[in-house]
C-alpha cells in the first residue's frame, strides 16, 4: 500500500483483492454477529425486557424510556445485522449501527458497567475501521448493484462522495 495514495488504497491487483477479501471477511461476521446476537432474546422477549428495566433501576432514566428501547433492540439488531453482513446500504448500516452503539454506549456508562463498556467500545472501533475502509467493499449487494446501474457509486462502496448516507 502507498502511504502517499489519499485513501491507502493498494497498488497492485493481488493487494486489492487481498484488501477486499479481508473487508468482506470483517464485515460478513459483523453483520453475522448483530444478525444473530437477538436470538436469545427473541425467545423470551419480555424476559429481556424486564431484565434490562431492572439493570437501569439506579440510573436517571425514565423506565418508560428504557423499556422502549429495549423492546426496539432485537429489531434493530438483526436488521443492522443482515444489512452489514450483505453489504447492502453499507455506509447507512454503519453509520446507523455506530449510533446505535453510541446510545447503547451511553446506557452502560450511565451503569457503570466498564466490561460491557469495553467491548461496546470494540464494536464502535469495529464500526469505525468498517467506515474508514469502505472503499475495499467489493464483495457486497452494493457493489453487485452499482456494477448492474441499479444504485449510485456513492451510495455502496465508493468512499468519494460527500453526502452523509
Amino acid at each position: 500500500m502507498d502511504p502517499e495514495c489519499p485513501q491507502n488504497v493498494p497498488t497492485s491487483p493481488a493487494a486489492a483483492l487481498d484488501a477486499a477479501l479481508g473487508y468482506a471477511l470483517l464485515r460478513f461476521t459483523f453483520g453475522l454477529n448483530f444478525l444473530l446476537h437477538s436470538y436469545q432474546r427473541w425467545l423470551d422477549l419480555g424476559k429481556f425486557v424486564n431484565g434490562t428495566v431492572h439493570q437501569f433501576t439506579t440510573t436517571p432514566l425514565p423506565e418508560w424510556s428504557v423499556r422502549a428501547f429495549a423492546t426496539a433492540i432485537p429489531f434493530i439488531e438483526p436488521l443492522l445485522g443482515a444489512l452489514i453482513l450483505t453489504g447492502l446500504w453499507t455506509r447507512s448500516a454503519l453509520v446507523a449501527g455506530a449510533l446505535f452503539i453510541a446510545a447503547l454506549t451511553f446506557g452502560t456508562a450511565l451503569r457503570n458497567d466498564y466490561a460491557v463498556l469495553s467491548v461496546q467500545l470494540l464494536y464502535a472501533l469495529t464500526f469505525f475501521l468498517l467506515l474508514l475502509t469502505r472503499g475495499h467493499n467489493r464483495f457486497s449487494v452494493d457493489a453487485w448493484l452499482t456494477t448492474r446501474g441499479l444504485q449510485s457509486s456513492g451510495s455502496s462502496s465508493s468512499p468519494s462522495t460527500t453526502a452523509l448516507f
